[in-house]
């Protein structure tokens, strides 16, 4: 049964009055794709956009917001919505080093997110981070079964997969203007890993005191 939805713009700090109004649902959405920053929100949305180019298909898609607002927007007006959602470790670290925050603000940042979105998860697709960067193509049969879509797949999956990766690398080093930052570009680097295992102890230990974030992850990815 779908629940009722509360007026996500009912805030005046609500995130979604500072973002693009391009991304935000509205009623010509075709599909909601949202989540925690750091969780191949960019991936999914720049594979399925170049996947559907290749089909000549053109629809609109509410993304990047990061906002829970944005999901509920979608519920609101019966549109089908995916949420990313990837390990907090693995998420919040990755966090951590793009924003320059502190754990407890990512920490929270995530617990907020997810939480908002629990008592409508029937309404929603929660996909795994881990499911996705594998094969994209299953995560949109997902999709289309489960909201009875027909969103193509891609015919050479592994291919399509480099193209996107290599395409938002490049356009990471064009839109930086000759000052590009491998910590912000929503591709792996080296340099990004390298950071990550400076900071995976201090930020394990405040997971291990702080077990919600873990607990979220595991009820909403087995369900």
């Amino acid at each position: 049964m779908k629940k009722t939805v509360k007026e996500p713009f009912s805030h005046n700090n609500s995130i979604l009055l500072r973002c693009d109004p391009r991304f935000i649902c509205n009623e010509n959405t075709d599909v909601v794709i949202e989540g925690y920053p750091r969780s191949a929100n960019s991936f999914l949305v720049n594979f399925l956009t170049h996947i559907l180019k290749l089909n000549s298909i053109k629809i609109n898609i509410a993304h990047h917001t990061h906002s829970p607002e944005n999901v509920l927007l979608g519920i609101k007006y019966n549109k089908p919505c995916l949420v990313l959602i990837r390990e907090p470790i693995d998420a919040i670290l990755s966090f951590i080093i793009y924003s320059s925050k502190d754990v407890e603000y990512c920490y929270n940042r995530y617990i907020n997110f997810y939480t908002s979105l629990i008592e409508h998860k029937e309404n929603i697709l929660f996909v795994d981070f881990n499911e996705l960067i594998i094969s994209p193509n299953s995560i949109i049969s997902r999709f289309n079964n489960r909201f009875n879509k027909n969103l193509p797949t891609s015919e050479n999956e592994k291919d399509d997969i480099k193209l996107v990766l290599k395409n938002a690398k490049e356009r990471s080093i064009n839109n930086s203007m000759g000052n590009h930052n491998v910590l912000k570009a929503g591709v792996p680097s080296i340099e990004r890993d390298e950071l990550k295992k400076e900071l995976l102890s201090s930020v394990s230990d405040y997971l291990e005191n702080n077990l919600k974030a873990k607990l979220i992850y595991s009820q909403l990815t087995n369900m």
